[in-house]
């Protein structure tokens, strides 16, 4: 049964990849050629939305920071997310990010998510409670660079994700102001 469950979401995230905009791609990168890589990376969104603790909000910051080491077809590292309001920190939430790549994988915080190679990049996709988070990875002469998105579930409009400061928040907008990668190794 929870075969089944990881296989469903697993089709459900291959979906999402369909309808979210894709990075070009020069190449297609395989795995071998990231074996042994680490990747920084972060990028700021501008968010509105309600949230659960503190009602409607307009104009806060959420800067995802994430380190990854892929090795052998796998991926490992994690992704922590803080948020920030009228220059406040409301708080952070950290998580792993490990598995094989194409294989889906079961968050410990919820939302099952899928690491892809797609042209010459590398995507992860992640169910929130109702839309996806997509972080696009894409390699480009020994560099990298990031985009963040974040959309919302057919029919409602909006993503719902576990807030920083507890409960769960609608996500009515969010764009991205900024990012920075680096590849080592």
């Amino acid at each position: 049964m929870r075969r089944l469950h990881l296989i469903t979401h697993a089709v459900r995230l291959l979906a999402a990849l369909a309808f979210l905009p894709a990075a070009t791609s020069a190449q297609d990168v395989w795995p071998e050629e990231l074996n042994g890589k680490r990747v920084s990376f972060s990028f700021v969104h501008t968010v509105s939305g309600v949230n659960p603790v503190y009602g409607p909000f307009a104009g806060s910051e959420a800067r995802w920071e994430g380190v990854i080491r892929i090795s052998g077809g796998s991926v490992s590292g994690s992704i922590t997310r803080s948020v920030t309001y009228h220059d406040r920190l409301i708080g952070s939430v950290s998580n792993s990010v490990a598995g094989r790549i194409e294989r889906p994988q079961e968050s410990r915080r919820g939302g099952d998510y899928i690491w892809v190679l797609k042209g010459n990049s590398l995507v992860l996709v992640r169910k929130y409670l109702s839309g996806a988070g997509k972080i696009t990875i894409t390699f480009s002469g020994g560099g990298c660079s990031v985009l963040g998105q974040l959309v919302g579930e057919v029919g409602t409009g909006y993503a719902r994700v576990p807030s920083v400061s507890g409960g769960v928040s609608s996500i009515t907008r969010s764009t991205q102001a900024s990012s920075t990668c680096t590849v080592a190794g």
